[in-house]
């Protein structure tokens, strides 16, 4: 039997014990925790908009994210390039955009960040893109942007429409010279029906404009024209004249396209009314889903002079982003093995990504290769040109209507040539910062 001063001093030792613990269950609970870090939410702003594009997107942006939990990208697609830099010009509501064209003009605009810094900091593995993805980006040794896409260009055939008229197949290589005895031969063969709706065409459209930046007309580094641009510009529009002779009217072509059922630049080529199709290799991604003929690509006609077109498509940081790390990361990620290998599959455009490119930019079409030769094969010539104004100048050219009265041959070559040489004289610079 315990004795009475014992069982007090046994209750208090116990009520002590029971205060600690309370105590201590109170402190664990109100001290305050480690902060939950905030969610980063990073825009990124894309032109395209077709459902493989966006299907694309999405892959790789939930990955991304599941990746880094942190970080919530929010996509804002098929927006036009005006949008992109008036958003950025508002000074908030885009950390990253998809752009193709100017990138020289972003960074004239302050609207882009140079990513030399965070290369240093979050590394990137030049060795693994072609090194003419990476040329198109480079300023002054200032990374601009990371290469999201190659775009040489081809022309598409429709084997069986051309077979079943009795046409050869168009050559793997071709001078323009050869180009338009091709076109003329098919041309005339489809004149001859009465029914205009009843004919097939040559091709909806042959682009022209950015080969007139040749060196033997412009020097893009020195910003002016060659002393003989003249000539060469007028020798030029004289060949583009007789063969725009032989390519339906834009308005027969928009006729065309609203008697089927198909929409788009690739439309009367899908219908199997159009032996020829201009083919940017980002094209492939729709001229792929061509099931009723067979179709397959040669190279887009060259001038003899050794060049041949090469486009890109990049993704940005912009300047006014408040988390340029992470949509530096972003956009590392996005064109890394991940997302190239997805492009490389799904044929939009060709990845800058050599490993990716070589195993899943493949056939069909069976010549698909071509796209990839081009590159060895000729001198590239950008069709973003790095001159100060290229804008203004062919925004200035085009609103002039002088190409437009030029295709109906209402001017000659020599005025065209003339207009040319008086707006490069007026709006362009070489490029410095």
């Amino acid at each position: 039997m315990l004795k009475r001063g014992s069982s007090y001093s046994f209750i208090n030792h116990s009520l002590k014990k029971n205060i600690i613990l309370l105590l201590t269950v109170l402190l664990v609970f109100s001290c305050p925790g480690k902060k939950k870090s905030k969610e980063i939410t990073l825009t990124y702003m894309n032109a395209e908009s077709s459902t493989e594009q966006l299907k694309i997107m999405n892959i790789i942006a939930s990955r991304f994210e599941r990746l880094n939990p942190g970080i919530k990208i929010t996509l804002v697609t098929g927006v036009k390039i005006e949008k992109i830099l008036s958003t950025i010009a508002s000074g908030r509501g885009v950390d990253v955009f998809m752009g193709w064209d100017q990138i020289n003009e972003y960074y004239d605009r302050d609207a882009i960040t140079v990513l030399n810094p965070y290369v240093e900091k979050h590394g990137f593995n030049r060795e693994e893109y072609y090194p003419i993805s990476l040329d198109l980006l480079t300023y002054k040794g200032n990374l601009l942007a990371l290469p999201l896409q190659l775009k040489t260009q081809c022309l598409a055939y429709n084997k069986t429409l051309l077979q079943s008229a009795g046409f050869a197949l168009p050559p793997k290589s071709w001078h323009y010279d050869d180009f338009f005895a091709y076109i003329s031969k098919i041309y005339q063969t489809e004149q001859i029906k009465p029914n205009r709706m009843n004919r097939n065409l040559t091709i909806t459209q042959v682009d022209f404009f950015i080969q007139q930046f040749f060196p033997e007309i412009f020097n893009t580094e020195k910003g002016n024209l060659h002393p003989d641009a003249f000539k060469h510009l007028v020798k030029m529009f004289d060949k583009q004249y007789k063969i725009i002779k032989k390519l339906p009217a834009p308005e027969e072509v928009a006729e065309f396209s609203a008697a089927g059922s198909a929409s788009g630049m690739f439309s009367v080529f899908k219908m199997s009314k159009s032996y020829l199709q201009n083919a940017p290799a980002w094209g492939l991604i729709e001229l792929g889903t061509i099931k009723n003929f067979d179709w397959d690509v040669v190279e887009y006609p060259h001038w003899g002079n050794g060049y041949m077109l090469i486009d890109d498509a990049y993704l940005a940081v912009t300047s006014i982003s408040k988390h340029k790390d992470e949509a530096y990361k972003f956009i590392k990620f996005y064109i890394s093995q991940t997302g190239a290998d997805l492009f490389a599959h799904s044929k939009n455009g060709f990845s800058p990504r050599i490993a990716s490119t070589k195993k899943y930019f493949t056939a069909p079409p069976v010549n698909i290769s071509t796209y990839t030769d081009i590159m060895n094969k000729y001198k590239l010539l950008r069709t973003a040109v790095q001159i100060k104004n290229y804008s203004l100048f062919r925004q200035n050219l085009g609103h002039s209507g002088i190409y437009v009265s030029f295709r109906k041959g209402e001017v000659p070559s020599s005025a065209y040539a003339k207009k040319y040489i008086e707006y490069a004289d007026k709006f362009f610079l070489p490029w410095e910062k």
